[in-house]
């Protein structure tokens, strides 16, 4: 990580002393024209911006997408750069109010970009939860199949198994630890041959059956 940070940050700077020094090398009397070096202030600005946010930024697609702003707006302020300083010196008011208007844009476009990002790293948090949980059933449930899969409750075993398994688990009720806890004791009940594994096995489908009703009135947006 260190390593791809300070090359991005040597990139940038070679970039930014190669803006300088074509400049240096194209213009004469660079400073005492205001254009030309109003306009090398402004594109090192833009390669300061873009070689900034290379190295900070997270590295995900959806926030690597506001260095794509960035290389945007630099190729911006190349363009009217070069219009500017060679049909239009003598306009640096509209040159710099153009450059301001790019910024914002950009500015705008980050934004959009950061809160994007966040939603879908929310959501992702979201659905990884919901899926660990489901998980955790489903192991539990499998490894009751495997323990107890020559007992007269097999067939019983297998179908709570593939209920679980197929369950949705993208989102999270309020059923699961009561699914959790209900193996376990339904595990505790096969182990002292109790009275009640027949109704446990009965109760944890009845749960299984009601999150999934649950999960279908929430992807209808009615629960």
């Amino acid at each position: 990580m260190k390593n791809a940070k300070l090359t991005t940050l040597i990139c940038g700077l070679i970039s930014i002393a190669a803006t300088v020094i074509f400049y240096l090398l194209t213009f004469d009397n660079i400073f005492t024209i205001p254009m030309r070096w109003v306009s090398l202030m402004l594109l090192l600005v833009a390669e300061v911006i873009g070689t900034l946010k290379a190295i900070f930024v997270n590295k995900n697609i959806i926030t690597q997408a506001s260095i794509f702003t960035s290389v945007a707006h630099l190729v911006a302020v190349l363009v009217i750069s070069i219009v500017f300083v060679n049909f239009f010196p003598l306009a640096i008011r509209t040159y710099i109010l153009l450059n301001i208007l790019l910024l914002c844009a950009m500015a705008a476009a980050d934004l959009f970009v950061s809160h994007f990002g966040k939603n879908i790293s929310a959501s992702n948090k979201k659905l990884a939860q919901s899926q660990s949980v489901m998980d955790a059933c489903y192991a539990k449930a499998q490894g009751l199949v495997v323990v107890y899969g020559q007992s007269e409750y097999k067939k019983d075993l297998i179908e709570i198994s593939e209920l679980i398994k197929y369950s949705d688990n993208s989102e999270l009720t309020d059923d699961e630890p009561a699914i959790m806890g209900k193996l376990g004791e339904l595990e505790s009940q096969l182990k002292e041959n109790g009275e009640n594994i027949s109704a446990l096995i009965s109760e944890i489908k009845n749960l299984i059956n009601l999150r999934t009703i649950k999960m279908k009135s929430i992807k209808r947006g009615g629960y």
